[in-house]
């Protein structure tokens, strides 16, 4: 959950991603050990619960610099292949 939040979420931070993965995990040992229930209600919980989370905590905590997510986004757009370009880039 974390992961996903970082890519698609800017207000992602790391204070809401331990948070995310705390409540996810915990929810899943609750469910597992203290309810027994079945595996797609349980997955259904914690991951409601991680995302809730992340997304509660993202919004209360304070944003992360837009320098910082900025040259992160930018090396997650870092073309692949020698034939790929960026969007920006300006390419006949």
């Amino acid at each position: 959950i974390p992961f996903w939040m970082g890519i698609v979420w800017r207000r992602a931070n790391p204070i809401s991603a331990w948070a995310s993965f705390i409540a996810a995990a915990g929810t899943f040992f609750y469910c597992e050990l203290a309810l027994d229930l079945y595996l797609p209600i349980q997955m259904v919980c914690y991951l409601t619960a991680g995302i809730v989370t992340g997304i509660i905590v993202g919004l209360l905590t304070p944003r992360q610099s837009k320098e910082h997510l900025d040259r992160f986004y930018t090396n997650l757009k870092t073309p692949v292949l020698a034939e790929e370009h960026l969007k920006t880039d300006n390419v006949a």
